[in-house]
């Protein structure tokens, strides 16, 4: 099922890629051609009439409007750098041949034939709420999740929950989010899938397929559709394939190990785990808004699962962070591990790599676990809905369609750029990427400033969850306290 999901979202996007990218032929822009409705002779297309054309999939239910050529204009924030910026996503000067950019170029197209509007993407020195309080007409905003956090105390923002048309059920809003930011009725800001920097920059696991083969393994593609991908089954992995390569009895970055992770608090090995096994710091509560939810009891018996296995210097290769001189991208893609945690993004660093490698979420706890879950990096790229939107309609209007046209073009745009940066084309893996970004979730300790994630993470320095978490459960409970009730203050 999941395969079948995962190629018809390629499928679909065949037509654009082929006009925008084709040998010498005009693109849309040039031609008048409709780019999201062209059949494309000898494509998988075709025969598979679910993907003949984007104007066959139903569109969200949304009135007729004509803005008269006004710009719909998004104040961008985020100027990261990498080989997909978030700008890059939102904006594009015209058709280039690359198939992300032209994806985008084409979007925006079809907004602008939809609704007389021009995406246009703002630039300035100054924050966004203070542009957004000096009355700055913006119809949209574009900033990381934290400093929006940051910045939902101004009264900069509206509740998105209240915006005309915006349906943020639907998958190319990341639903996860709401359920793990929501206070009362209340949530400032969303991710959505115009911008795809919440997937790029979610954590996930590569693992090195010449190495199963090597030790007689069976990769776990169907493990994780079988929905027996579980912390045994990944601890298993990991203990299984590891040896001091250059036998000068000393492990160094010339030997094997079973798994590179990361040990930073904001993307550590622990803090992605405890996610992928179903936890999470807070959870909704009627009366108080939203309360801390770590369960003691679960907590320690992840600790006392990983602890052993990872502090095993001779099995498990820890850095802080990946821009050390201990990086272990060049030990991954040298061959030196046969797991190794990345970022969906991270790809790219592994294209020239001998090996071919795979792609999968983090395991579940257990197999009677019902979903996968993949925690998303909170400092990633969100929208909010600017207090000084000069018409509430028109930004939720185009938010919506610019979203779910988003969700049928640039994603499969961006998967199909992601594989073609592997040695290999294996279909799996983009069921892989397809259930990953179908279970990303998002945590409200986490985007607001609640110290929880610190503290958590101590507790896997400490190996004890009751030493770091447990002792501190009051201080943490004031200071997530302090965020529910700054946002039940606003108006």
């Amino acid at each position: 099922m999941m395969r079948k999901a995962g190629t018809a979202a390629l499928c679909a996007f065949l037509s654009l890629a082929a006009l925008s990218c084709g040998s010498g032929e005009p693109g849309p822009a040039e031609s008048g051609t409709d780019p999201v409705s062209a059949p494309v002779s000898g494509t998988e297309a075709e025969t598979e009439p679910s993907s003949l054309a984007l104007n066959q999939l139903p569109e969200p239910e949304l009135p007729a409007a004509d803005y008269g050529g006004a710009d719909y204009l998004i104040y961008s924030e985020v100027l990261d750098e990498g080989l997909f910026p978030a700008d890059l996503f939102l904006a594009s000067d015209g058709l280039t041949g690359e198939i992300v950019n032209d994806a985008v170029f084409n979007r925006n197209l079809k907004i602008s034939e939809t609704f007389n509007t021009k995406v246009t993407v703002l630039h300035s020195e100054m924050a966004s709420s203070s542009l957004v309080l000096s009355g700055e007409p913006l119809d949209l905003v574009m900033n990381g999740g934290v400093a929006l956090g940051y910045a939902v105390s101004t009264g900069a923002y509206l509740n998105f929950l209240d915006t005309p048309y915006v349906d943020p059920t639907q998958e190319y809003w990341y639903p996860n989010f709401v359920e793990g930011a929501i206070v009362d009725d209340r949530v400032y800001f969303l991710p959505s899938e115009a911008c795809l920097d919440p997937l790029i920059h979610t954590e996930i696991l590569y693992f090195n397929k010449r190495l199963m083969q090597d030790h007689d393994l069976e990769y776990p593609y169907d493990l994780v559709e079988s929905g027996d991908w579980t912390i045994d089954e990944f601890l298993r992995l990991v203990k299984t394939v590891h040896g001091d390569l250059n036998g000068d009895g000393l492990m160094d970055e010339q030997d094997l190990y079973g798994a590179l992770l990361k040990i930073q608090y904001c993307q550590g090995a622990f803090l992605e785990l405890y996610f992928g096994c179903g936890g999470t710091f807070t959870k909704p509560d009627p009366e108080e808004g939203r309360v801390l939810a770590m369960n003691g009891e679960f907590c320690q018996s992840l600790l006392d699962k990983i602890c052993d296995v990872f502090t095993d210097k001779a099995v498990v290769y820890e850095v802080q962070n990946y821009y050390t001189d201990d990086d272990m991208r060049p030990l991954f893609s040298g061959g030196h591990g046969l797991i190794c945690q990345d970022t969906i993004g991270g790809m790219d660093f592994y294209r020239e790599m001998e090996d071919d490698f795979g792609v999968l979420p983090f395991p579940k706890y257990d197999s009677e676990q019902q979903e996968y879950f993949n925690r998303v990096n909170p400092f990633v790229a969100m929208f909010a809905v600017p207090a000084s939107a000069p018409d509430l309609e028109k930004t939720g209007m185009v938010a919506e369609y610019m979203s779910w046209l988003s969700h049928n073009t640039v994603l499969p745009a961006y998967y199909e750029i992601t594989l073609q940066q592997k040695r290999t084309r294996d279909p799996r893996d983009v069921d892989m990427l397809e259930i990953i970004r179908k279970t990303l979730v998002f945590d409200f300790a986490d985007i607001y400033d609640t110290h929880v994630p610190y503290y958590f993470w101590d507790s896997y320095v400490y190996r004890s969850f009751s030493l770091r978490v447990g002792a501190s459960w009051k201080y943490l409970t004031k200071r997530n306290q302090k965020f529910v009730r700054m946002i039940r203050s606003l108006d």
